[in-house]
């Protein structure tokens, strides 16, 4: 081969040891995530279950694979250039994964921030990084060799680069709509400030990981140095959208103490939104989504300007 073993099978290695670890964490987080909240809707129970899914098959995918060269054929130095069926679809999970947290994702844009515009970018991005991803692996089985993978850099560069631009545009259109709302008094800009952060930080992991293997595969198309974090991207992907469901309990903690608008005895999924007809002007008032407000059951007042406010 061309690349040596350590920059091949060895970084796959490495790339697989770690994306099982990670998996581990989506294991953990489903489990809490089914066991603390048992009365989400249905259909987002099965999407979370769906996902975690999705997340395995491409494990054993990845597993079957490095079984096939390194166990099953070991020795047969002629296969390591070919492509197995489970290294060339393997792909396609991880777009399916990426395509679905960030069309989940651009649902909750469209909610809060109300901007159509931005929603179809996000839309247009993961369709494109799906197509693409699609392509990748019906031409994987085309050419049929490791070493003809340079010919698709322009594929996998663009679909990544897609994945991190709506990871992108995400994050800012959360942390724009919460700059804009602030108030100029303490503990409303406390909260969007909590919040803001928030938003930052659910996006991070797979905007690096998606812009890390765009570069290494853009530098070096012919080695495996790219799954290292093109394996775990699905994998944060996961685990970004399980540990923001997660986190609800303790953000409608956080936000409820800093409005003091409810008593922290009453459990969120007994909560019901309360609608008042009049606010004095000097109270501290939040911009919050209404399905954000029904999930953390603060106490809510639609303004004249049409954003529904958590008050004191």
């Amino acid at each position: 081969m061309a690349s040596p073993m350590g920059a091949t099978f060895g970084a796959g290695f490495i790339a697989q040891f770690i994306s099982s670890v990670i998996y581990g964490m989506t294991l953990l987080q489903a489990y809490r995530y089914f066991k603390h909240y048992p009365k989400d809707q249905l259909r987002l129970k099965l999407f979370v279950l769906a996902l975690c899914l999705a997340d395995m098959v491409h494990v054993i995918l990845c597993t079957w694979s490095f079984h096939w060269y390194l166990v099953a054929n070991f020795g047969n130095y002629g296969n390591l250039t070919i492509p197995h069926w489970t290294m060339n679809i393997q792909t396609d999970a991880n777009g399916l994964i990426a395509i679905s947290v960030q069309l989940y994702n651009a649902r909750r844009v469209h909610k809060l921030v109300n901007n159509k515009a931005v929603t179809a970018v996000v839309v247009l991005l993961s369709l494109i990084l799906g197509i693409l991803f699609i392509y990748f692996s019906v031409e994987t089985f085309i050419l049929d060799d490791f070493l003809l993978y340079s010919k698709l850099r322009w594929v996998i560069c663009t679909g990544l680069g897609c994945a991190a631009a709506a990871n992108i545009i995400i994050a800012t259109s959360f942390c724009c709509f919460f700059r804009r709302n602030r108030t100029g008094m303490l503990q409303s800009d406390t909260v969007l400030t909590m919040l803001t952060f928030y938003s930052i930080n659910t996006g991070l992991l797979t905007s690096i990981a998606a812009t890390l293997s765009l570069i290494t595969f853009a530098a070096m198309p012919s080695n495996f140095v790219w799954l290292i974090f093109f394996w775990v991207l699905g994998r944060f992907y996961v685990n970004s959208l399980l540990a923001t469901l997660n986190s609800r309990e303790v953000l409608r903690e956080m936000i409820c103490a800093a409005c003091n608008c409810l008593s922290p005895s009453v459990h969120m999924t007994t909560l019901r939104v309360e609608r008042t007809p009049s606010l004095p002007h000097h109270w501290p008032r939040v911009p919050i989504s209404s399905q954000f407000a029904n999930d953390c059951g603060c106490r809510t007042h639609q303004h004249d300007d049409g954003i529904t406010y958590i008050v004191r």
